[in-house]
């Protein structure tokens, strides 16, 4: 029994202490590890055995497409390139075009082909000559002194302003093309060269203003006078030496029994004063409410500042049929004297006035009488108007040369053409400046700081505006000022800083208002 026992302890002890089991039941020393090569760890589809060469991140795989540029090896290629896709030898934090193998660090910038081939922005594409226009605009990109902001020079032969025209001595513009506002306007220049402009909206009877500044840019147009009439049919714009504008105006009443002549006045900040008679109306202000016997002065008015900054008017007062010189006193109330007598019909068409260095007034103008001559008064040395010359002249124009000298400009009826003169000693001297005949209405007389003479025009012939100088050296030249058709009547014009000349007109076919400037 005690045998049986130790046998079976013995059978027991060798089965359950064997070392070739473990305590799961597997046999010891068999290799038992998982092979993570074959296991898809990122599950995409692809173990490190099929070609994943990132089993982290589902988006590296044999079976992705390459993403450029995300730093990753989405298809697990080396040959697939994530950066340098153009295989220019640049990557992306140096290519500024990693899609053209032409543009990179090392290329030479090719002008006017819209690449930034060497990847350097400061190295211009256009613009090459650093004036501030693209080639679009430049039409000599390669000089900096030749762009569309450039003044035009007259004897250089190039377009240096870009507008297509060669030594050029005029730019022009359409200032106001909303209205028929052109026929009637004038002009004054300030010291800093801004230009001042009033002008008749013939639609609607009112009268505009607006400005352009040295630089060259126009403000809006505004409404200075409106009145149930037409404001504006006759008007004339002066400066003084303040930079202060002085305009006179005439107001034809809606019934058109009155036309009556008025002025008013703007300080170097462009606020307009109130509005006061000059002649016709019954009142210092104006009233259109007003009760007066018929009246028609104004015409052809024409003004010009004194020394003493106080305004000074010639015009034709056409229902009596003469010229008239009113100006200002001390008390603000007007004096008029009549400038010559209606005694073979009616006298003082196209008046114009000039004022020498001691407030002395001049005056030409067109006598519609018997005579139908060109007439001139100074009422500094003069009692009776005298004849500048026997041929009938209109558009009458005058200026003071140098040393107080009266010189003129009209246009002969007769013969159609251009004439000039001045007034030597006790005598007119006058000359034909242009003989094609149909040339010269509208005329204008200005002299520049060199005593120059410029007479502006319109040309019949070509239906266009011109202009003729004459320099001190050499005989009368001819000047092209805008030669589009049916430009240049109703003129005004003044020389500003700089001796340029600057003008405004009217298109008669479209009825807008137009601006010159040049020399």
């Amino acid at each position: 029994m005690t045998r049986e026992l130790g046998l079976i302890c013995a059978l027991f002890t060798a089965v359950g202490c064997s070392n070739n089991f473990d305590g799961t039941g597997d046999e010891p020393g068999k290799n038992t590890s998982v092979n993570t090569n074959q296991t898809d760890d990122d599950g995409d589809g692809y173990t490190e055995d099929n070609g994943d060469c990132d089993d982290t991140l589902a988006e590296v795989n044999p079976g992705e497409k390459e993403v450029p540029y995300d730093g990753l090896d989405n298809d697990c290629k080396k040959s697939t390139r994530d950066d340098d896709l153009d295989k220019d030898g640049f990557g992306i934090d140096e290519d500024c075009d990693d899609e053209n193998k032409t543009v990179n660090p090392k290329r030479d910038e090719k002008p006017y082909n819209g690449l930034d081939d060497d990847c350097n922005e400061n190295t211009p594409d256009d613009d090459l000559d650093g004036d501030g226009y693209l080639k679009e605009d430049d039409c000599d990109d390669t000089d900096y002194d030749i762009n569309p902001d450039a003044d035009e020079l007259t004897d250089n032969g190039e377009d240096d302003d870009c507008d297509g025209l060669t030594d050029e001595r005029f730019d022009t513009e359409i200032i106001d093309d909303s209205c028929d506002c052109g026929a009637s306007s004038s002009i004054a220049v300030d010291s800093s060269g801004a230009a001042h402009v009033v002008y008749a909206n013939a639609d609607d009877g009112t009268i505009l203003y607006k400005y352009r500044n040295a630089d060259g840019a126009w403000s809006a147009s505004r409404i200075i006078v409106e009145s149930a009439g037409w404001a504006g049919e006759h008007l004339d714009l002066s400066i003084d030496e303040n930079d202060s504008l002085h305009l006179a105006f005439t107001i034809l009443s809606e019934n058109e029994a009155n036309r009556d002549l008025y002025y008013m006045y703007a300080n170097e900040m462009g606020m307009w004063s109130s509005i006061y008679t000059v002649a016709g109306g019954t009142s210092s202000q104006i009233n259109d409410n007003e009760t007066r016997s018929p009246s028609d002065v104004g015409w052809y008015v024409d003004i010009e500042v004194d020394s003493t900054n106080n305004p000074v008017f010639a015009y034709m007062d056409n229902q009596r049929g003469v010229p008239v010189v009113s100006s200002f006193n001390q008390n603000g109330d007007v004096d008029s004297l009549d400038q010559d007598y209606n005694f073979t019909g009616p006298t003082g068409e196209y008046v114009s006035l000039a004022l020498d260095s001691h407030d002395g007034v001049h005056t030409v103008y067109h006598n519609d009488g018997f005579m139908n001559d060109v007439r001139y008064t100074n009422w500094n040395s003069l009692t009776f108007s005298e004849v500048v010359d026997p041929r009938p002249g209109l558009f009458t124009s005058i200026a003071m040369a140098d040393i107080n000298v009266p010189c003129m400009s009209f246009y002969d009826d007769s013969k159609q053409d251009l004439i000039y003169g001045c007034r030597e000693g006790n005598r007119w001297s006058n000359q034909q400046v242009l003989r094609d005949g149909n040339v010269g209405e509208y005329s204008k007389l200005l002299f520049n700081d060199r005593s120059v003479p410029n007479i502006l025009y319109y040309d019949g012939n070509t239906d266009s505006l011109r202009m003729v100088q004459k320099p001190s050296i050499g005989g009368w030249k001819e000047v092209e000022v805008d030669t589009a058709p049916g430009t240049g009547a109703y003129l005004s014009a003044t020389v500003g800083p700089k001796d340029a000349i600057y003008i405004t007109y009217y298109d008669q076919g479209t009825g807008a208002l137009k601006f010159a400037t040049g020399q």
